[in-house]
């Protein structure tokens, strides 16, 4: 049977039996497990980025962030921000960065949703994302064109398109460096030191 001639439930049915992570989630591959829940499963990734980076799988088969019913993408999110805090205690790293390559051009490997939560070093070298600078009429015009699809998917003005103008944008959020160097000290100094959360009993800190 080609694909065309295939039902939803049966795509379904062959994406889970073909997906990598599917046979990760039942236990066909063996992976690195750190977490697990009826929902959930957190592995460490194999070709990690720093040491200690996490993928977290829903356990039911979705490919891209879209699919996922908004109830269960928000109990993702809260079980990330755990895992979050657990590798800034365990490897006291300062920082960590919570992403999802959502489809192909946007580095998306596997056809399975995951979430990266990633202990971060500095000068890691990590997501170093060309900046590309606008001029006013075209940040205008993308902000015009994006309020215009949420206004539809909302069915009402999300909020007033004003255009503005981009230098004063650029004066208005300039920021001494030096004053969120202080700030992100002091937050260091209130992380316990490395060592106090084990990866061994992640289960019971995340459960609680």
């Amino acid at each position: 049977m080609s694909q065309e001639d295939m039902s939803p439930e049966e795509m379904q049915r062959m994406q889970e039996e073909q997906c990598p992570f599917c046979k990760i989630i039942k236990g066909e591959i063996p992976s690195q497990k750190i977490f697990e829940d009826d929902n959930h499963l957190a592995i460490l990734d194999i070709n990690p980025a720093n040491e200690g980076h996490i993928l977290l799988l829903p356990k039911k088969h979705y490919q891209i962030m879209p699919q996922m019913p908004e109830n269960e993408l928000s109990k993702m999110f809260l079980l990330s921000k755990k895992l979050s805090k657990i590798l800034l205690q365990t490897y006291q790293s300062g920082g960590t960065s919570v992403f999802v390559a959502n489809g192909g051009v946007a580095g998306q490997r596997a056809p399975h949703f995951m979430m990266h939560v990633i202990p971060r070093l500095e000068n890691d070298g990590l997501f170093n994302l060309p900046k590309k600078e606008l001029n006013g009429n075209d940040l205008n015009s993308v902000q015009k064109t994006l309020i215009s699809h949420l206004s539809k998917m909302f069915g009402k003005k999300v909020v007033e398109d004003k255009p503005v103008e981009n230098k004063k944008v650029l004066e208005s959020i300039k920021k001494p460096e030096s004053d969120n160097s202080k700030e992100l000290e002091n937050i260091s100094k209130d992380l316990p030191k490395k060592g106090d959360a084990d990866l061994d009993n992640i289960s019971n800190i995340l459960l609680k």
